[in-house]
Order: C-alpha cells, then sequence, then structure tokens
C-alpha cells in the first residue's frame, strides 16, 4: 500500500508541474508588463525543476539494488569496467 501511495504523489508531482509549466508559457505568450514577465519567468523556472527530485526517484526504483551502483555508475558516467581498463 505505502508503495502505491509514493507511486501515486509522484504521478501527482510529475502532472502538476507539466500542467502548470503550460499554463506559465501560455501566460507568458500574453504577458506585456515587464514585471509579470520577470515574476512568471522565476515561477517557470521552479515548475521546470520541481519533477527533477521524482524521476530520480522512479529511476531508482527501477534499477535493482544489489548493481545498482556499479551498473549505473558505468552506463550514466560512462566508466569502463575495472578489469577491462588499460594499465
Amino acid at each position: 500500500m505505502v508503495r502505491w501511495q509514493i507511486a501515486s504523489g509522484a504521478r501527482v508531482t510529475l502532472l502538476g508541474a507539466t500542467l502548470t509549466t503550460a499554463a506559465i508559457m501560455v501566460a507568458l505568450a500574453y504577458a506585456r508588463l515587464t514585471a509579470l514577465i520577470v515574476v512568471l519567468i522565476l515561477l517557470l523556472g521552479v515548475t521546470l525543476e520541481a519533477p527533477g527530485p521524482v524521476t530520480q526517484a522512479l529511476v531508482a526504483d527501477l534499477v535493482p539494488r544489489r548493481r545498482s551502483r556499479s551498473r549505473v555508475r558505468r552506463t550514466v558516467l560512462g566508466e569502463q569496467p575495472r578489469d577491462s581498463r588499460q594499465r
């Protein structure tokens, strides 16, 4: 039950951030006042970064725990396995 609640909270966060980002971009298209544009740009920056931790947590849930570090480091960071490195 707890895992479902976490996933449901992640979905709400992702959906909310995406819809808010879209609404702010539409508002930016019609904004004419400089102060309003500045405020909307600041809000856009916040909403663009809001789903970051959620997506990282969802990806971390997909990686098996016993090999998470070595495989993720090789895949994401491009590190070579220790035995195939040239000396």
